[in-house]
């Protein structure tokens, strides 16, 4: 038969799946939603492939993120270093001039509170031999690429919930 213009095709496809109950539906729906982060968290993205520079910049600033945006370690290192106090840093592993785990093992190194910023790693390599890389050099988080939303918020809230100290209210006062 020979293809005509105009003239379609149907086809239909039909897909084992069990019937599941609303409840079961919303659940699902809640866990790949993204979460909110909290305003004005102060970001620094270290990233060298320029779209991703700016996706990641679109996506927290729509969270009402203040981002900084940096092309390689050496900038990261020095941003962390002389700018605002940043709530997190999201780091490239892969950079030219200076890797994402040297750069943070350098972060680490520094004096004072910014030593201790959080950092999560942004790569594409998510084996788990990577992923111990990334910890035993200092990184506290790991999202995959290509970005998946839900999974860096929750990431970034994560981190940000593991790195701040509990707040405990006795009362009248709050103390850390």
């Amino acid at each position: 038969m020979i293809s005509a213009e105009g003239v379609g095709s149907t086809f239909w496809v039909e897909l084992p799946f069990a019937v599941t109950s609303r409840d079961a539906m919303k659940v699902t729906r809640l866990a790949i939603e993204p979460v909110q982060l909290p305003h004005g968290l102060r970001v620094l993205v270290a990233e060298d492939n320029a779209v991703n520079q700016m996706l990641v910049q679109m996506l927290l600033e729509e969270q009402g993120c203040v981002v900084d945006v940096v092309s390689d370690g050496l900038e990261a290192v020095n941003a962390v270093r002389t700018r605002q106090p940043y709530d997190f840093v999201l780091m490239d592993i892969q950079m030219p001039n200076l890797d994402g785990i040297a750069a943070t093992r350098i972060v680490r190194n520094l004096s004072g509170p910014i030593a201790d910023v959080p950092i999560i790693a942004l790569s594409a390599n998510v084996m788990d031999s990577d992923r111990d890389a990334y910890r035993e050099g200092g990184l506290d988080g790991f999202a995959a690429k290509p970005i998946r939303t839900a999974e860096l918020f929750a990431e970034i809230v994560r981190v940000l919930q593991a790195k701040t100290p509990p707040v405990a209210f006795d009362g009248l006062r709050m103390t850390a």
